[in-house]
């Protein structure tokens, strides 16, 4: 890696982009910290948030079940597919320069979604927010990574996730309350503050950093490959959710993806700089935090999609009951995520991610039992915060040992690659859920996703040991 001049990070944010290794004064880094939080939400708060207002987009925009799906998966396509591209990109082009692209971008789509006249312009404004969620994901947390030194990286990752995971799941308690309040036009109209308030952050105080070596060479047939297969991938996978009517499709694009996946992987193999080093799946604790998150965000997203929708048609919940139902989660997850990237230090990166898998299983599985005639309070609100307790435990560790186990130089690659991860399940589980949903088999949902985190668990035990 070539040695650049050295520059005081964030001292001035005109300055030519920083080497790596060199952290942001301490006084500086809260700036960063706070335009990544706000980034990351915007990514991510949409998501949670949607799922509440998925009985009003049914009832007022005359939104069907292939549609519901759509809308939901349609960002989750584009930000899958794009992910790898985005984190390349970061380390390439500059991460802040990256941010501010995104972020300015996906307030543009925001705008454009809360417009919407109809589900076939949400769905265009929800692949056009995917392309720039794609960018900023990645982007957000290598620019936090970058800032700090290696001795308050953990730390400083653990207070990322926390608050992120707070703004993340106050989205559903949010969206109730403006879905109620001024429909669901205003779940995405609130995009615009959170957006101006990142961009202001990064534009600011954030100095820009690069890899050099990314600098040099950009994969390009790479970045094709990669984003080629995972839409295609991605577009089976929200088939399936469709029914009988979209198998024949939806296997044909998993098909056809996988095997451009393996042109990828060829590619990947053979390129002298390539987008995704392969050898980093060598180390067991980059590729079970990627098996743990795969697992984990399967099981949490196809219960975030059967969830609202049973509640509106077995309990005939409002939108802001609803929300209020994942105030447990958010609480829990706020509030907790600090001390739990600390405990993984302590009590073991490996035992922590066990752990919360476990207690997320148990949330999984009160819920699943949930049923018609018992209290709200027993039924969802102390599952709801076991499930949070559970995220609170191993988010911020499952993150830490993500980007670190890849080395500094490559983080805006291994968070591009975790994001993609936690993207493609999303979709898998989305699918999942809708799936069971048309077949009236949505409680099945919760139970599956129980197995699916105690695998995740034992999975991260398995591989964080080993780093």
């Amino acid at each position: 890696m070539t040695a650049g001049p050295l520059h005081q990070p964030c001292a001035d944010t005109a300055a030519p982009p920083l080497p790596e290794g060199t952290p942001c004064p301490k006084q500086k880094r809260v700036f960063v910290l706070a335009a990544s939080v706000l980034g990351s939400a915007l990514v991510f708060i949409d998501a949670t948030g949607l799922t509440v207002a998925l009985p009003d987009l049914r009832d007022r925009l005359g939104a069907g079940p292939e549609a519901l799906n759509w809308i939901v998966n349609a960002y989750v396509l584009v930000l899958a597919a794009g992910t790898l591209a985005g984190g390349a990109a970061a380390d390439r082009f500059g991460r802040k320069r990256v941010f501010i692209l995104g972020a300015a971008g996906f307030a543009v789509a925001s705008a454009l979604c809360a417009l919407a006249q109809d589900p076939g312009q949400l769905i265009a404004g929800r692949l056009l927010q995917g392309v720039f969620g794609a960018a900023l994901a990645p982007a957000s947390l290598a620019m936090l990574a970058a800032a700090y030194p290696g001795e308050d990286r953990a730390a400083a990752i653990g207070t990322w996730a926390g608050a992120s995971a707070l703004t993340t799941a106050a989205g559903p308690v949010l969206a109730g309350v403006l879905v109620d309040g001024f429909g669901w036009p205003s779940i995405f109209l609130i995009n615009l503050p959170v957006a101006a308030g990142a961009l202001i952050l990064a534009i600011g105080f954030s100095p820009e950093t690069r890899d050099d070596q990314a600098r040099r060479s950009f994969d390009i047939p790479g970045a094709i490959l990669g984003a080629l297969a995972l839409a295609l991938i991605a577009w089976g996978l929200v088939g399936l959710g469709e029914g009988t009517s979209s198998l024949t499709s939806a296997f044909a694009a998993l098909g056809v993806g996988g095997m451009v996946f393996g042109g990828f992987l060829v590619r990947e193999h053979q390129a002298q700089t390539p987008m995704v080093p392969l050898q980093l799946f060598k180390q067991p604790a980059f590729a079970s935090a990627n098996g743990f998150t795969l697992l984990a965000y399967m099981g949490l997203a196809s219960v975030m999609f059967a969830l609202p929708l049973i509640l509106v048609d077995e309990r005939g919940w409002t939108a802001s009951q609803i929300g209020a139902a994942f105030l447990p989660f958010t609480l829990a997850v706020g509030l907790l995520s600090r001390f739990f990237g600390q405990l993984g230090e302590t009590l073991g990166e490996g035992r922590t991610l066990m752990l919360g898998g476990s207690i997320a299983a148990v949330g999984f599985v009160l819920l699943g039992l949930f049923h018609a005639g018992e209290s709200a309070i027993l039924g969802v609100w102390i599952p709801m915060g076991l499930l949070g307790l559970g995220f609170a435990a191993f988010i911020p560790t499952l993150t830490t040992v993500a980007v670190s186990s890849a080395g500094k130089a490559m983080e805006g690659v291994a968070s591009g690659v975790n994001n993609a991860v936690a993207r493609v399940a999303g979709m898998i589980g989305t699918a999942a859920a809708a799936a069971l949903m048309a077949a009236s088999l949505g409680a099945l949902s919760f139970f599956a996703a129980a197995a699916l985190a105690i695998l995740g668990g034992l999975a991260g035990w398995l591989g964080a040991g080993r780093r």
